[in-house]
């Protein structure tokens, strides 16, 4: 139900079973499981379909169906097995309220602005209180125009910062100008000060 790599031993019908899975889920959508079995045996996987999700491929050992939501595969599971699960996903503009914010897949979209920190206080060496100050406008002039498409950029998978690999580029709308900004959103998690939604 909840993706992440990790790895479950459990025992079905008496037999032990391991299941490994690998993937950058949620800065790659793509995920890999492989089983491992102390004997072949019959039994369900399922696996929960996003709603966000546009579509799927699915490389497995055998068919699978759709059931409330789950991509479910039954079989007679032996060591080895693999399936590969990959979601297909398009960059979402989402009403809330009288504004709209930007989405990709699981990942929240926003804004970076410039900011300065300012030491509050200091407890040990290494141990501090930050604040953060703005540095330049806000973007309170931009706005969403819902026929200018966003695209996202991806580079080098960096596993110490993985939240600044992915980038929505794109043009929003700037009104005190009445030109287009170009504009680069991060995720959420790659930003201090930001600023997530915008008019329509």
């Amino acid at each position: 139900m909840l993706y992440g790599p990790g790895v479950v031993e459990t025992e079905v019908a008496g037999t032990h079973v391991c299941i490994t899975e690998e993937t950058r889920y949620p800065f790659d959508l793509t995920l890999t499981f492989t089983l491992d079995l102390a004997a072949p045996t019959t039994f369900d996987l399922a696996f929960r379909v996003p709603g966000w999700a546009r579509g799927f491929t699915l490389d497995a050992p055998c068919d699978a169906h759709q059931v409330d939501g789950l991509l479910v595969l039954r079989k007679r599971w032996q060591t080895n097995d693999h399936i590969t699960l990959h979601f297909e996903v398009e960059p979402q503009i989402n009403a809330f309220g009288d504004e709209a914010f930007f989405s990709h897949g699981p990942l929240l979209f926003a804004l970076p602005l410039a900011s300065e920190a300012h030491v509050e206080r200091t407890y040990q060496p290494g141990f501090r209180d930050l604040t953060y100050a703005p540095v330049e406008d806000t973007g309170a002039d931009l706005r969403i125009l819902a026929e200018q498409p966003f695209t996202l950029v991806r580079s080098t998978f960096n596993p110490a910062r993985p939240w600044h690999t992915l980038v929505l580029s794109g043009h929003l709308w700037d009104t005190s100008t009445h030109t287009l900004h170009p504009v680069g959103l991060r995720p959420l998690g790659a930003t201090i000060l930001r600023r997530v939604t915008f008019s329509m």
